[in-house]
């Protein structure tokens, strides 16, 4: 995962894809195709850990090297996988939400 400045000045931390004569093809977890190639001249900075969910995570994990490997290799499966998380998160947290709303009321069942 990278730090990059796009031509538009944006920065972008995005997963490198790849880097061949001074190019680096990103891509997004979140995207189904790859950024447009970018010179490397506008790299900014690499990740080499990540905080989720109150646990670091190393470039050198397994983990980390597993999902990037998933999640370069299968572009077209990202999209629905994201939705159908987003979708199970969202409903959890609104199920969680108003349980917390009827504790905070001290509703009695």
């Amino acid at each position: 995962i990278v730090l990059i400045r796009d031509v538009a000045g944006r920065y972008i931390l995005h997963r490198v894809l790849d880097v061949a004569d001074g190019i680096i093809y990103t891509c997004g977890d979140g995207n189904r195709r790859p950024d447009p190639p970018m010179s490397v001249s506008g790299l900014c900075g690499v990740v080499h850990s990540a905080k989720r969910k109150g646990k670091v995570i190393t470039d050198k994990s397994f983990y980390w090297k597993l999902h990037a490997r998933i999640w370069g290799v299968h572009p077209f499966a990202r999209r629905p996988f994201l939705m159908i998380y987003q979708r199970l998160a969202f409903g959890l947290d609104k199920l969680k939400k108003k349980d917390e709303d009827e504790d905070t009321f001290g509703y009695d069942r």
